[in-house]
């Protein structure tokens, strides 16, 4: 096997292993794992394709520059959709044991049956998302609507809301704003 199979076989390689990671990361911790994704992976991997191009010469660059690319492609959509991607895995490994944690809740009357899902913050700065119960489904109406709009039985204006399945939402408030804070 030449150089220019085997830099393109090593840069295929190394390019799954970092998108690999780069979910690892993301799921593991929204915010950090972001900052891993921009300071840590996206410089390795570039370092690791130009010594490729070095060894293997000039004639597999636009290959190996197409499978970085792709790769640092694949970095930005992951980093870009990354608390979306991580609440989608959370909820698809248990969302057994969290619906049977959101519904045990007593009945607040104005308000839906929720759970403190996940959240990130720095410096004294937290961002709260919670899993919603709508029985009715009329949080569908908070996504489409533009930031700062919120739904029926929602205590403050929201940031973000998608939606897991049917009668299951993230909700994402500001900044240091709570469910109970507002």
């Amino acid at each position: 096997m030449n150089r220019n199979i085997a830099s393109l076989r090593i840069a295929c390689s190394i390019a799954i292993a970092a998108i690999m990671a780069d979910v690892f990361f993301v799921c593991w911790s929204p915010a950090f794992g972001i900052f891993i994704l921009w300071l840590c992976v996206a410089p390795i991997v570039s370092l690791i394709f130009i010594a490729l191009v070095i060894w293997a010469g000039t004639r597999t660059l636009i290959g190996l520059c197409s499978v970085l690319l792709a790769c640092l492609a694949a970095t930005y959509v992951i980093g870009h959709s990354g608390d979306l991607l991580r609440s989608e895995t959370r909820w698809w490994w248990a969302r057994g044991t969290w619906k049977q944690r959101v519904l045990a809740q007593q009945e607040v009357p104005g308000q839906l049956k929720h759970l403190d899902w996940d959240g990130w913050g720095f410096a004294a700065q937290d961002t709260e998302v919670y899993l919603v119960y709508d029985p009715s489904d009329g949080l569908t109406n908070a996504i489409a609507t533009p930031t700062g709009k919120h739904g029926a039985g929602l205590p403050c204006d929201v940031w973000k809301v998608w939606r897991l399945e049917p009668h299951w939402y993230n909700v994402v408030f500001y900044t240091d704003t709570t469910w109970d804070s507002c």
